[in-house]
């Protein structure tokens, strides 16, 4: 009883008080609701992003992908065309790469009776695709041997077309023809 006369001494006091407390403790306790219903969630979801897009940036990390800048990316780019431009070989350089061929056939143990070529000045690059063609007969250790030795050149050389014809059984030829192409800068006109 004597908890209920101090109460309702103090009530008659200054009523302002226990009515403010009684408003600020009804503020807390909806802030406490709405922090629990509303806020905790999308906390709990945005924890749940950050720690898959760490795992995700550690993932690349470890595979060596690197985040660079699109400035850094640009120059990369423009120092590998570079590279790649540097080892484009001058028009002047096809007779080489003929004799190339005829070497990588004669040391296949094959003859080459001749080469047809079909030069293509690429739209917007100074550079001409040159298509080659010709075929070889031979069997089929020596026609791998000669394909791989091809395709193992330093030349920039795509194989564009390669058929075999024949029964290579035994000592029976087998005839290969191949066509690819390979790329020179074109003379400056």
């Amino acid at each position: 009883m004597a908890r209920a006369s101090l109460l309702a001494a103090f009530w008659r006091q200054n009523r302002l008080v226990p009515v403010l407390l009684l408003v600020l403790l009804l503020i807390n306790t909806g802030l406490q609701v709405w922090r629990v219903r509303m806020v905790r969630p999308q906390v709990a979801q945005l924890r749940q992003n950050l720690e898959r897009q760490q795992q995700e940036l550690e993932r690349m990390r470890q595979l060596g992908a690197r985040q660079d800048s699109p400035e850094a990316v640009y120059r990369r780019g423009r120092e590998d065309l570079s590279r790649f431009y540097a080892m484009i070989p001058a028009n002047s350089d096809l007779t080489g790469l003929i004799e190339e061929l005829f070497n990588m056939a004669h040391r296949a143990g094959l003859e080459i009776d001749r080469i047809g070529y079909d030069p293509q000045k690429l739209e917007e690059r100074p550079l001409l695709a040159y298509s080659l063609m010709f075929s070889v007969s031979g069997n089929y250790e020596q026609l791998k041997s000669f394909v791989y030795d091809i395709e193992t050149s330093s030349r920039l050389i795509t194989l564009d077309e390669i058929t075999l014809s024949g029964a290579g059984g035994g000592d029976r030829p087998v005839l290969l023809n191949l066509r690819f192409t390979t790329y020179f800068h074109a003379d400056p006109t």
